[in-house]
């Protein structure tokens, strides 16, 4: 046991060292952090990618043996004088040949994927061989329907090695359990990103899913015991992560509400209010264009922010179910009582020092109000 203990005490020492090392080196946390956002962001549309070919797997396969068939047996009918075909003198022997790979390639069981790749791979060679020796190449509509037939079973083997296996083996590798606690030196990373390019919520979607992999080490053997206890763990370690991804999220609420002050101070403070009647000579004074134009932009930019977190589209986390609609409005209720909160808190101090008069209090009230908007 003591052994044990040493080993692991070195082992421990090996890695605070290379940690010391990179440290030193000028180690750039937003660099890493841009190579975590893009690899998880990578690894989603390649899992999703496959995952579509994995469940048309059986349909794109019979697609491919289908028309490999049809164009053996066109060119059946193109050889017995049936259909005519410029230049192509009637073949009996060609005509059998080809009619018969028909029946071969439509004889290819889909079940049996060894049996059938090993037939392919003999199917390919003969056509690659009926062109060479038969002088086939000559006429190009002939060459293109071989061609064509050769590329569909290509195709065929392609296809039939799409296994879930491949899946399996992506999933391990992208395992990203050990940052469960280390994920949070980059939360500050991600709201500065989301702040500058609301649609990086996209990006970030594909890195809480590729962290959703820390649930499976708890839960693997728990699962594996049958223990009645798998679906609380799992609930406490999804409800963990949903958390965290609100706590990243909320900057979104803030950005607005921090959009939304300048808005209310533009509107409240600088711009005039436009009277019910106005003489043409004073037109241009209260049109405040340049006043206008603000408030229209950060009102565009209100909505940039609100469509960032709704592009996340509605996610499993685990086992919760996460609506990015349901999100922003919490995170809207969260930042509203913030706001009313501290206004009220700054704006009624009823202190003597500050308040004295009756109409202090109403002069108070009245700037409470315009901040409120």
């Amino acid at each position: 046991v003591g052994l044990g203990g040493a080993e692991i005490s070195m082992e421990n020492k090996r890695v605070q060292l290379v940690r010391g090392q990179v440290l030193a080196e000028s180690f750039d946390h937003q660099r890493l952090f841009l190579l975590l956002v893009n690899t998880g962001q990578f690894e989603f549309v390649l899992k999703e990618m496959f995952k579509s070919m994995l469940s048309r797997k059986q349909e794109r396969w019979e697609e491919y043996r289908r028309e490999g068939s049809e164009r053996m047996t066109e060119l059946g009918e193109v050889f017995s004088g049936v259909k005519p075909l410029t230049r192509v003198e009637k073949n009996e022997h060609l005509q059998a040949w080809f009619v018969e790979m028909a029946s071969q390639i439509n004889s290819l069981d889909y079940d049996d994927s060894t049996s059938a790749g090993r037939k392919i791979v003999q199917l390919m060679q003969a056509l690659e061989e009926v062109q060479e020796f038969h002088q086939l190449e000559a006429n190009l509509q002939v060459k293109q329907f071989l061609t064509d037939t050769r590329l569909f079973l290509h195709q065929m083997i392609r296809t039939i090695n799409i296994k879930e296996e491949v899946l399996i083996q992506i999933q391990l590798i992208a395992d990203l359990s050990y940052a469960w606690k280390l994920i949070d030196t980059y939360t500050l990373f991600m709201q500065q990103g989301i702040k500058r390019d609301p649609s990086m919520v996209i990006k970030l979607r594909a890195t809480f899913l590729k962290l959703a992999s820390a649930l499976d080490l708890p839960c693997v053997r728990i699962g594996q015991a049958s223990s009645p206890d798998l679906m609380s763990v799992s609930q406490y370690y999804s409800g963990e992560l949903v958390s965290y991804v609100r706590k990243v999220l909320q900057i979104i609420p803030e950005s607005m509400f921090e959009i939304l002050d300048q808005i209310i101070r533009l509107q409240t403070f600088k711009m005039k209010e436009l009277p019910t009647r106005l003489e043409k000579e004073k037109l241009r004074e209260f049109s405040q264009l340049d006043d206008r134009y603000q408030v229209a932009k950060l009102t565009h930019a209100v909505s940039v922010f609100t469509e960032g977190i709704l592009m996340m589209k509605t996610t499993l986390v685990g086992i919760i179910k996460v609506d990015p609609k349901q999100l922003l409005e919490d995170g809207i209720r969260k930042e509203l009582v913030k706001k009313v909160a501290w206004t009220l808190h700054v704006g009624l101090d009823f202190t003597a020092a500050k308040l004295k008069t009756s109409q202090e209090l109403v002069a108070r009230l009245g700037q409470v109000a315009a901040t409120m908007g």
